[in-house]
């Protein structure tokens, strides 16, 4: 299963409510396994944010006291992560706010493996969520405690086969574990993340994008490092791909244009895994003189349409200058 997801569940099943009985009476008496969200006011819930960072992420208070290798900080009005995070989230439209990461320990033009991602967290982001698409990317986000409570039932431990496993060599699972499994962050995929954005749209959820750099943290460090976390990545979105929770099934719920770029991850990957090859492949025929690429007529109409798929990007920067 996925243990970041049973950790958050945990703490928003069973941990936070505690925290809100020390400061919020509940509107019915708690039994003797301990309150539970359901026993506050709804106004209570809206009122408060769950802020999920990695443990590599670091809170910057105040954006001027480290300066971004030439990118110096947005907005630089000494205003730190959590004050702008609640600032967004007193806008009742919104029920998640996602900010973009940074990595201190990688140097621009030296980032290799595209560790800070400038084309995705400036232009791909903004574009993509002006046309409705809830950003969430695992760390640096706001989410209202109103909104996870509301969608904490789910079914993913019977579609979860991971976990089935688990569960049977524990014997009876503890309330808690149940708990956790039932939770708002679903466990079906190792990507949490993609998997959670993608049911919040689902169910109609509305979230927005910060674009400031408010949290530094580090990225992996090593070509192995690397590799298993952008494994983790592809299985993640392959494991949503081949099953129905595949997003080209929703259109009644993502809408034609949802359906198809909550898959743009996933066919990414499938790209890179052909066109690698060609990459390799075109450069050696013609080191023996076959050149397989004809600038015909032909050859127009065939690469127009890979050319307006890869052009999907720039479509969303300008989506996002026209907004």
């Amino acid at each position: 299963g996925n243990a970041k997801s049973l950790n958050l569940n945990h703490c928003i099943k069973i941990e936070i409510p505690k925290i809100l009985a020390r400061y919020h009476t509940p509107k019915v008496a708690a039994d003797t396994s301990g309150p539970r969200l359901g026993d506050f006011d709804d106004a209570v819930l809206r009122r408060s944010v769950v802020v999920v960072l990695d443990c590599d992420m670091a809170i910057v208070n105040d954006p001027n006291e480290f300066m971004l290798v030439d990118r110096p900080p947005r907005n630089g009005d000494g205003v730190g992560f959590l004050p702008k995070i609640l600032r967004v989230l007193s806008d009742d439209r919104w029920d998640l706010v996602l900010t973009p990461q940074y990595f201190t320990n990688i140097t621009p033009y030296a980032d290799a493996f595209n560790h800070l991602n400038p084309q995705f967290w400036e232009y791909i982001l903004p574009g993509l969520t002006t046309l409705g698409y809830v950003a969430c990317t695992g760390t640096n986000m706001g989410l209202r405690l109103s909104m996870l409570h509301n969608h904490s039932r789910t079914h993913d431990r019977d579609d979860n086969q991971a976990v089935r496993p688990f569960v049977s060599d524990q014997g009876n699972p503890s309330a808690r574990y149940e708990a956790a499994m039932q939770g708002p962050f679903p466990v079906y995929s190792v990507t949490e993340d993609y998997a959670l954005s993608l049911e919040l749209k689902k169910a109609g959820v509305k979230g927005t994008y910060h674009a400031e750099y408010l949290v530094k943290g580090a990225a992996p460090s090593g070509i192995t490092a690397v590799d298993i976390q952008r494994g983790r990545w592809t299985e993640g979105h392959y494991q949503i791909f081949f099953s129905r929770k595949n997003p080209a099934f929703y259109p009644h719920k993502l809408g034609l244009i949802g359906s198809i770029y909550y898959n743009y991850g996933t066919l990414a990957y499938l790209c890179n895994i052909i066109t690698i090859w060609m990459y390799q492949l075109v450069p050696l025929l013609s080191a023996i003189g076959l050149q397989p690429v004809a600038f015909s007529t032909s050859f127009r109409y065939v690469s127009y349409p890979a050319s307006c798929i890869s052009s999907s990007g720039l479509i969303c920067s300008f989506v996002q200058l026209a907004s």
